[in-house]
This record gives C-alpha cells, structure tokens and sequence, in this order.
C-alpha cells in the first residue's frame, strides 16, 4: 500500500496496514507522530512543511511518473500548493 491507494481510498478515511496491523506511523521520526494514515493528514503535514520552510524550489515528481507512489506524491504536492496559494519560483 502507497501513496496512490491513500489518494485514491483513504483520503478521509484512515488505513490500516495489512503487514504492522498499524493505521499511524510507528516511527519515532515521523513528521507528526500519532496521526492515522490519511490523505489529508499526510496534506496536512506538506502544508505544515512548506508553511515553516517558506521553499523558493520544491521538487517533486513528474505528474506523468509511471510509477503509482510518485504519481500520488505529485498529487499531494499539488493538490496542497493550491489548497494554500502557494506559487514556487519557476525552474530556470
């Protein structure tokens, strides 16, 4: 399970994993401990990041990546920026 499935079917609702029986992060560096596996936790977490980062460049995956989890994390990312009006400078 990735970031696809978590874009596509648990964007609301919090997965659990099959293999660890968790439906939060069991790790100690996880950007916000404690928090059930969403989407829009993990939308939550870009925006707290780019919010205290104030980034001039962010790099992403390609929106055409053939690859699901990259495909989603280009997703997330976007779909956050626009949720918070945020314009990255161009890449030159």
């Amino acid at each position: 399970m990735g970031h696809f499935h978590v874009w596509r079917d648990y964007f609301n609702t919090p997965y659990t994993n099959k293999f660890t029986d968790f439906n939060i992060s069991p790790y100690d560096n996880s950007f916000t401990p404690d928090v059930p596996y969403t989407g829009k936790n993990l939308s939550a977490d870009i925006m707290k990041i780019v919010e205290e980062f104030q980034p001039d460049y962010l790099v992403y995956p390609h929106p055409n990546d053939r690859h699901l989890d990259h495909w989603a994390t280009n997703a997330f990312v976007k779909y956050t920026l626009n949720k918070i009006g945020f314009c990255p400078s161009p890449v030159i």
